[in-house]
């Protein structure tokens, strides 16, 4: 975040605002992770969150995803599957269908 900051700060066509939204930002991104309550509902969201915490290894797998957010894998995947989505374990990620072919 330092350099960010610094920059914001130092460049003369960005105001204080400028400064104080990339904080809020980066502080939200930083707490993303194991911190959120719940997974959204928004398929393509859903999607981005359940990657980022697989990528990120903070879950093993997706049922054990699942399993922290109380959610029921099959529901999930039928969920997404209506969506566009399906689950590659081999990859550890949600991908578009289609994709892999």
């Amino acid at each position: 975040m330092g350099k960010v900051t610094d920059f914001v700060k130092k460049s003369q066509c960005f105001g204080r605002r400028i400064a104080v939204c990339v904080r809020k930002c980066v502080s939200l991104w930083r707490n993303i992770g194991t911190d959120m309550d719940y997974l959204p509902q928004d398929p393509a969201i859903l999607v981005s969150g359940i990657n980022m915490l697989l990528r990120d290894e903070e879950f093993d797998d997706l049922s054990s995803l699942c399993a922290y957010y109380d959610r029921e894998e099959s529901e999930l995947l039928d969920y997404l599957r209506q969506h566009g989505y399906v689950y590659s374990a081999t990859q550890k990620q949600m991908r578009p269908i289609g994709y892999d072919e």
